[in-house]
């Protein structure tokens, strides 16, 4: 593909994060994708807030990873990100945004947030958008 003109990977799936292959996860699959495609962007697409790890933040550190991030928030309310079966609250979603920008002073991250799941209260509501407005990104 490089040889054909393209210059840009993306990599993209359900469960992202999860990627397995043996013994390979996504960081060491970006890994050997940017040890093999030296002049190519690889770019990710939605990556779940509880896969991210430390290996994977060290590559994504590389300049040649595309700096946006498209990580699901869904809510900033625990009580609905449980009722959710989310494996991650909101507060790990604000320390691992923090991390990545940290490691990518040029990152962008982008979201979902959904509203009106059911049981969700006004109470609930507030609380995300409180977190949306309020968390403060280095």
């Amino acid at each position: 593909l490089l040889a054909e003109g393209f210059h840009e990977v993306v990599l993209t799936g359900l469960n992202l994060g999860t990627y397995r292959d043996g013994g390979t996860t996504l960081s060491g699959l970006l890994e050997k994708l940017l040890d093999a495609c030296r002049d190519a962007r690889i770019r990710l697409a939605s990556v779940e807030p509880d896969t991210f790890d430390d290996a994977l933040i060290a590559v994504i550190a590389d300049t040649r990873v595309c700096p946006h991030f498209h990580i699901p928030l869904q809510s900033g309310d625990d009580a609905v990100l449980a009722r959710m079966n989310r494996r991650y609250r909101a507060a790990d979603f604000g320390r691992l945004v923090e991390h990545i920008v940290t490691v990518r002073s040029d990152a962008s991250i982008g979201t979902d947030v959904i509203v009106g799941f059911p049981g969700e209260t006004g109470e609930s509501f507030q609380r995300t958008r409180d977190f949306l407005v309020l968390t403060p990104v280095s």
